[in-house]
């Protein structure tokens, strides 16, 4: 049974598939979107950092999801964001911020969208924000005017309210209660998809359209195969895919337009060992939390699946209190060993400035990778890190003097590591001293 519940899953993973299938053109900046936010708040059940950020939209045209909030930059550089949604283009994390007016953001309208950022520091100084959108320009979009009706074996007559209107896996409308849903497209859209969890969906050709075309389109609805709903699986206290093995607790949670959906059911939770190929089934050990997530006891988390070296691809599937299914994969590193790091001035520049230097890490062979930034004192913070090749990159000029360092060491072990910034005339130096700790 447990087998056939994850190649459910995977079979799930097809179905979105068909619905996304095809492209957009990526979201472009939108320069006059202006950009507030609250205070950061310390959020003690996702262990994170909040803000509620507003977007409005300054420009004379409207937006059309995805909305995306860019993280341009943090202070310190140590943060990273919870609810990210992936990367984009120029390799920037983004959260996906919900539209309120039928997934357009009018001239004028704004939205909102928390941000949860988790930081080794537990203090945030600054972030810098961008937005990224699709513009609906008529000179470049046509009018759709859908029409959704069940199949007869489904009963016949309009879908209903709440069916979910896509265009190459981008939302852009709900039904009304007699099925209809009117909306912008860009010209060269080719299909249109018509869904309802966990089983469905539709869809009718809307090629060759013209600029300014108005175009009615039925859409006939029936049983098409289980499918969940539009969700975000997330692990409580994940640091750039890190799971730290000192956490007292491995929390799951889903969310939806960043609501957190309330589970009624763990239906199933599989870990796959990349390394050896293996796959462990463990709902068993989860026990649903009076707010609406799901949570196992780390030891007996990690002790389920074995091996702690490598990465894990984490498969979910579970039931909300309507009965809808929330399926999410994710991928994470258990993270066990300490390193305590910092930069050493070169004997050619003993008294060589060390505070606010950036430096880049890297578990090679690996996703991790992300930045720091050292204080004055040379230190820099890193969180836990799994078994594998650490790497640490920094380069600094001052004075006109190119100073770099680099490490590379194996982790296996608690460990203390110094890497020295070198200068053009410190040929004999050693890149790097290493301790036990």
């Amino acid at each position: 049974m447990k087998a056939a519940q994850y190649l459910r899953l995977m079979m799930v993973g097809i179905g979105i598939a068909l619905i996304t299938s095809g492209s957009i053109a990526a979201p472009q900046p939108i320069t006059d979107a202006q950009i507030t936010r609250t205070g950061f708040l310390y959020n003690r059940q996702t262990d994170t950092f909040d803000t509620t950020v507003t977007v409005r939209n300054g420009g004379k045209l409207p937006l059309a999801a995805p909305l995306r909030l860019v993280v341009e930059g943090t202070l310190p550089a140590s943060v990273s964001l919870y609810n990210s949604y992936g990367k984009t283009e120029q390799g920037k994390r983004y959260v996906v911020v919900p539209l309120p007016n039928n997934y357009q953001l009018q001239p004028g309208e704004t939205a909102k969208v928390p941000v949860r950022f988790v930081t080794l520091d537990k203090n945030i100084t600054a972030v810098d924000f961008s937005v990224q959108a699709e513009i609906l320009d008529p000179a470049s979009t046509a009018i759709i005017n859908v029409h959704a009706e069940m199949d007869s074996d489904s009963g016949g007559g309009p879908v209903g309210e709440g069916f979910t209107v896509t265009v190459y896996g981008t939302v852009r409308a709900l039904t009304d209660s007699q099925g209809n849903a009117t909306f912008a497209v860009p010209v060269d859209a080719t299909e249109v998809w018509v869904s309802y969890p966990p089983g469905y969906k539709g869809s009718a050709s809307i090629q060759n359209l013209s600029i300014g075309e108005v175009r009615n389109v039925s859409v006939m609805v029936g049983e098409g195969g289980e499918f969940g709903a539009e969700s975000q699986l997330r692990i409580d206290r994940v640091q750039h895919l890190m799971l730290p093995i000192t956490v007292p607790q491995v929390v799951l949670r889903f969310f939806q337009d960043e609501k957190a959906v309330v589970t009624d059911f763990v239906e199933t939770v599989n870990v796959e060992n990349t390394v050896n190929n293996t796959l462990i089934h463990i709902e068993d050990l989860f026990s649903i939390r009076s707010d609406g997530s799901f949570a196992v006891d780390s030891e007996a988390f990690f002790n389920a699946i074995g091996n702690l070296g490598g990465k894990k691809i984490l498969s979910v599937d579970v039931l909300d209190k309507q009965g809808i299914s929330h399926e999410g994969i994710i991928p994470f590193y258990v993270s066990q060993f300490t390193v305590k790091a910092r930069l050493v001035a070169p004997p050619s520049n003993p008294t060589l400035a060390l505070g606010g230097i950036p430096i880049k890490v890297a578990v090679m062979g690996t996703d991790i990778a992300f930045e720091v930034e050292s204080a004055a004192d040379g230190s820099f913070p890193l969180p836990l890190l799994p078994a594998g090749n650490l790497e640490i990159k920094v380069e600094s000029i001052q004075n006109k003097v190119r100073y770099a360092g680099w490490a590379f060491r194996a982790l296996t072990s608690d460990l203390r590591i110094e890497v020295n910034l070198l200068g053009p005339t410190d040929d004999d130096v050693p890149s790097i001293q290493v301790f036990p700790l």
